[in-house]
């Protein structure tokens, strides 16, 4: 049997998988199109606005919304920016008109206990992923919810809390 080096191994993987998600983007150029953030670090995961280019001057925001508490980065996608937050000790998903900041929607995952996290976390840290119609959020004290951008729900996937020692 041909042993391989670890760091051969690391980078063989790292390839393969830097593989599949350029193949992936290329697939989806949708996901790719200006004012689209669609997840955590934006498109392709990368932190990179590859459409965009740095203010020269920082404007005040012509609106101010109030939010759930949580530290879910904001994801935009199709015109609405989706979070998720904790409200009165209910985990829920947000959406808002991201020219307005009104609200459009928010819908409360199912009531389970909250699970237990550091003072300066929250239970509702997870960012959201949207694509071109539905947003994925995940909650580790529930599991998986998805919902179209209008608010109806698609389906959701108990999971177990993990456990950590």
């Amino acid at each position: 049997m041909l042993k391989h080096s670890l760091p051969f191994l690391i980078a063989s993987y790292l390839l393969a998988l830097a593989i599949s998600v350029s193949s992936a983007l290329g697939q989806n150029s949708a996901l790719r199109n200006e004012g689209t953030w669609n997840q955590f670090r934006g498109p392709g995961g990368t932190g990179v606005a590859h459409e965009s280019r740095a203010p020269v001057k920082l404007a005040v925001p012509t609106w101010k919304t109030p939010v759930a508490a949580g530290l879910s980065a904001p994801v935009l996608a199709g015109g609405r920016i989706f979070l998720t937050g904790v409200e009165e000790g209910r985990l829920v998903t947000c959406a808002f008109d991201a020219e307005s900041g009104m609200p459009l929607w928010k819908k409360h995952a199912p009531d389970v206990p909250l699970e237990k996290v550091h003072a300066v976390c929250s239970p509702a840290a997870s960012t959201p992923l949207a694509d071109t119609e539905r947003v994925f959020v995940y909650f580790g004290s529930y599991g998986l919810l998805c919902y179209d951008h209008a608010g109806a729900e698609q389906w959701r996937k108990p999971i177990p809390t993990p456990k950590s020692l």
